[in-house]
């Protein structure tokens, strides 16, 4: 005996979901809305699933779920006609289709971490549910050099009863991976039919703010603003010993200077150090890796340092003075922090070298009380009062700069020297 038999494979029910998103970059405090859509792409119709969490009555259907991507806030969804939404504050952790995630009708006043699209008891083959818009809003004191991420999931049942579900992919390229970085656990990715979604991204606008300062002090505030702060040293006392005040230094000085800047920005951002002022003369260095390697910025030249969101730096700035400089003078130099993001945005800090700054004065006066000659006659009996008057010429004002101040300060007088 002999026979034939032969049979057809169709597809069953094969779900495919897509999102439409803003790329950006957007705003800090700015809505992102996504844009979802579900079809049938098989042959067969999708059939319902349930939500163990959920209550009575809504938790069966054909169902898109999307997280509120981490840094964003909940704010609104608009389901077209036909479809309901449900809410949850449970955890992204927890599967969103067993009783670990309570889903209510209602959304929360505040907290929610998922909606859930409910787009009816089946889906039938071809079949389309579009326009499913939901809309967060970007938080602030974020990070903007990281982008918003968000993929969503769908769930239904084929034709044989098992469970089946997609992840979203980008509406635009249509383009799916299998890249598992995602805010979203995978959920029934072993599921027939199912496919691994992509994470999309949306930048946000990165906008730099920096502020340069005193060591320890970015913040600080000079006499007028946060662009005059300062930062006192003088010159070694082998430049300046036993000159009198006019006279000239009689040695060359290197003395460094550390500074510290703060990224004030959203974003984590690079700095271009600059030094836009340089007395004749000088030679101004800059090292940001703790004194290891030093760039020369005086006339003209740069130096770059990343730093991060919210951190903070610290920079040394060395400044060589040439012999023959006025003694107890200052000499600033004028340090510049640029911010990469927003090139605009800029801060300045002055590292002042000091020639010395205890000047010493003395003078002379006679006392004649003696009733021969004039009151300031030298005549026998007669006083003469010698008065020494010391004073720091440094300057001051503002909050958190650096000054110079002289302690133990010890004044010697030989009343036989000429």
């Amino acid at each position: 005996a002999r026979g034939d038999i032969s049979t057809s494979v169709e597809n069953d029910a094969q779900l495919r979901l897509n999102v439409n998103y803003p790329a950006g970059p957007v705003a800090l405090g700015s809505n992102i809305t996504y844009t979802w859509a579900l079809q049938n792409t098989g042959a067969r119709p999708v059939s319902a699933q349930t939500l163990a969490g959920a209550p009575g009555g809504s938790n069966t259907g054909v169902f898109v779920i999307a997280p509120v991507p981490v840094n964003t806030t909940f704010v609104s969804v608009t389901p077209p006609a036909g479809v309901t939404v449900l809410y949850t504050t449970s955890s992204l952790a927890n599967d969103p289709v067993g009783a670990s995630t309570v889903w209510t009708t209602t959304p929360p006043a505040s907290g929610v971490t998922r909606v859930a699209f409910n787009t009816g008891a089946s889906l039938a083959a071809g079949a389309s549910v579009v326009n499913m818009q939901f809309v967060v809003q970007v938080n602030t004191g974020i990070n903007a050099s990281n982008p918003i991420w968000e993929i969503g999931d769908a769930f239904g049942r084929n034709s044989v009863s098992a469970n089946i579900t997609d992840q979203s992919e980008d509406a635009v390229s249509n383009k799916g991976d299998g890249n598992a970085n995602f805010n979203e656990p995978r959920l029934g990715i072993d599921a027939p039919n199912a496919t691994q979604g992509i994470q999309v991204p949306t930048t946000l606008v990165a906008v730099g703010s920096v502020l340069l300062g005193p060591f320890g002090f970015p913040a600080a505030v000079g006499p007028t603003n946060n662009n005059d702060d300062y930062t006192n040293r003088t010159t070694s006392a082998a430049s300046f010993a036993g000159v009198a005040p006019g006279g000239s230094t009689v040695a060359a000085s290197t003395v460094d200077f550390v500074n510290t800047v703060q990224n004030t920005g959203n974003a984590n951002d690079t700095f271009t150090f600059t030094a836009p002022t340089v007395p004749a003369g000088f030679t101004v260095s800059i090292s940001t890796d703790g004194g290891t390697n030093f760039t020369v910025v005086s006339g003209g030249g740069s130096t770059t340092l990343a730093v991060g969101f919210g951190a903070s730096a610290n920079i040394i700035v060395r400044v060589a003075a040439p012999s023959g400089q006025t003694v107890l003078t200052g000499f600033e130099t004028v340090i510049r922090a640029t911010s990469a993001n927003t090139p605009a945005s800029a801060n300045d800090t002055i590292d002042r070298l000091y020639t010395g700054f205890l000047r010493l004065v003395k003078s002379v006066v006679v006392d004649n009380t003696t009733g021969v000659g004039g009151a300031t006659d030298a005549v026998p009996g007669a006083d003469i009062v010698y008065t020494i008057t010391y004073t720091n010429v440094s300057s001051s004002g503002g909050t958190n700069n650096v000054t110079l101040t002289a302690s133990n300060i010890v004044i010697n007088e030989d009343g036989d020297a000429a």
